[in-house]
């Protein structure tokens, strides 16, 4: 787990219709999106609940 932690994971944008991913902090549950321009990206780890 430690090792998930300490550099960037995937990421995905929440608003409808943005299908933007990118990678992030592993605990990031409010990333800029640089497709919808809003603060709706979540890291992958955060949405699976590991964090």
């Amino acid at each position: 787990m430690a090792a998930l932690l300490k550099d960037a994971s995937p990421a995905i944008c929440m608003t409808e219709g943005c299908n933007n991913t990118t990678d992030m902090e592993p605990d990031q549950d409010q990333g800029f999106c640089e497709a919808c321009g809003g603060n709706t990206i979540i890291s992958a780890l955060v949405l699976a609940g590991l964090i």
